[in-house]
């Protein structure tokens, strides 16, 4: 089955911190100074909002279901998600979503035409894992 696929999780952002050069007299510099200040204290809280957890998309996804566990086809490779590791299923199935969610993991957010038969095939199989929807 195919599905558009998000993880939340952090990222890793690098910034330049913007840099100014200030001639002139002292009233000159302070306002260049100021003015610096303001510039990076703008980007670097820029940068923390873009690294801050958050859903990222990881695109189209292949999903294949196992005995064990689901085979996802990302990024040109074979991944697992084993079922033992699954704590909560929370499915919108109205909008054919399934949120999945672990014990130390980042959770998946799944959406597409089959993802409701998935939800209930996971469901059915984990038996008392945390579901709500």
């Amino acid at each position: 089955m195919l599905a558009r696929a998000w993880r939340f999780c952090a990222a890793d952002v690098t910034y330049t911190a913007p840099r100014a050069v200030a001639s002139g007299g002292p009233m000159a510099f302070a306002t260049v100074a100021g003015a610096s200040s303001i510039a990076r204290r703008r980007a670097r809280r820029s940068a923390e909002a873009l690294a801050a957890p958050q859903w990222r998309p990881l695109g189209e996804l292949e999903i294949v279901v196992a005995e064990d566990r689901l085979l996802v086809w990302h990024a040109g490779e074979w991944t697992s998600v084993w079922y033992h590791a699954i704590r909560g299923l929370y499915p919108d199935l109205p909008v054919n979503r399934l949120d999945i969610f672990f014990e130390n993991d980042a959770p998946y957010c799944l959406v597409g035409p089959e993802i409701p038969r998935l939800a209930a095939f996971l469901t059915e199989r984990l038996g008392p894992v945390s579901i709500s929807g």
